[in-house]
């Protein structure tokens, strides 16, 4: 990739969460989901159904969680990449900031949406959880 991607990486992780007591709303089928840049480019994508999401004052990354199944799906929207492969690894480490640390695991994933990127394995080692994680564009 030669040209900067306005919005060119979301970031998802899904992997066993801790429970925060919010209000949450549950989603319903064909509902959309969006994140939106710095610089107002708006990304759409299909928000995951039967998952729950909590209000966030973010434009930039938001959560599903499947409480059921004790999951969480956080998506994010980077601006500015010029390269993916550099921008995932850049995703990856500043997860592991955050206390998720993650590992590309060679796979390659594509959604019904049209992102495609990396798989990965997520770990939170202080919950003793793992699942699995991807970085698409």
């Amino acid at each position: 990739m030669t040209q900067t991607l306005p919005a060119a990486v979301i970031a998802v992780l899904l992997a066993g969460t801790w429970a925060v007591p919010a209000p949450t709303t549950s989603v319903g089928a064909h509902e959309k989901g969006t994140l939106t840049t710095a610089s107002g480019t708006t990304v759409s994508f299909d928000a995951p159904r039967r998952w729950s999401t909590t209000p966030s004052t973010s434009r930039t990354s938001t959560a599903y969680t499947r409480t059921e199944d004790d999951q969480v799906l956080t998506l994010s929207v980077i601006e500015g990449s010029e390269d993916f492969d550099t921008t995932a690894d850049r995703v990856l480490r500043q997860k592991s900031l955050s206390g998720t640390s993650a590992a590309f695991d060679g796979g390659r994933i594509t959604s019904r949406s049209g992102f495609s990127g990396k798989s990965c394995v997520a770990i939170k080692s202080a919950e003793k959880a793992t699942g699995p994680c991807a970085v698409v564009h």
